[in-house]
């Protein structure tokens, strides 16, 4: 996910859901594959923290089995530039595991 449209879509389209060092937004993929998008701002640290987190973000997404269609926004809070991996990875694998459910309705 690159493009400014696209996270838009899925941030202010799709559910959101928190866990420790992260935010998540989900949403239905427009393109019909899996795609992830990083927001990662000043506030979690300096230039080499924050690229840190971007690594770590990176590296547990391209492990995950996303559902297919699934648009992911994971946004850092500040807490996660002193996270160990560890920590960055169960709160990842708690935002998999809570778009389980996402671009599906809500029984209401």
């Amino acid at each position: 996910m690159r493009r400014p449209a696209e996270f838009d879509a899925t941030v202010r389209g799709g559910r959101r859901r928190g866990s420790g060092c992260l935010v998540a937004y989900g949403a239905k993929s427009p393109t019909g594959g899996p795609v992830v998008g990083l927001i990662v701002g000043k506030s979690v640290g300096s230039a080499v923290v924050r690229n840190k987190v971007k690594r770590r973000l990176r590296a547990l997404a391209a492990g995950a089995e996303l559902p297919s269609g699934a648009a992911l926004v994971l946004r850092a809070l500040p807490k996660a530039g002193q996270a160990k991996f560890a920590v960055l990875a169960k709160d990842f694998a708690k935002a998999v595991n809570a778009t389980a459910l996402w671009g599906q309705e809500d029984p209401a």
